[in-house]
């Protein structure tokens, strides 16, 4: 029997990867109607072997960082596993999540502390 491709998600959590997930909300007004956009992005640093695996893109603003869109699936899977991470960051333009033991901001700052 074939075995099913691992997920995103599952991939990250065997390898002991340290990532963020963040939530984008976009809010626009027309005509006296606000309309809200909500956008799930996973970021990972290039040391990841995942950038090879799945769609992620070079972040224009920040080296060595890697983004990648989260699908509706992935999404309810991000969901479904919440107790792994914690909110390191909530305002208006939406939410930054952590792995609750594996802080992306000091990895990204230790691999990365040149550029701050």
């Amino acid at each position: 029997m074939k075995k099913d491709k691992k997920t995103i998600f599952e991939e990250l959590f065997e390898k002991k990867s340290c990532f963020a997930v963040i939530l984008s909300v976009n809010i626009s007004k027309l005509k006296g109607m606000d309309f809200s956009e909500r956008e799930y992005l996973l970021l990972i640093t290039s040391a990841e072997r995942l950038v090879l695996t799945y769609s992620f893109k070079k972040n224009k603003d920040y080296a060595g960082l890697y983004e990648h869109k989260l699908t509706d699936l992935e999404i309810l899977e991000f969901k479904k596993n919440i107790e792994h991470f914690i909110k390191v960051q909530h305002d208006q333009n939406g939410r930054v999540y952590e792995l609750k033991n594996n802080s992306f901001k000091h990895s990204y700052k230790s691999q990365y502390e040149f550029f701050y």
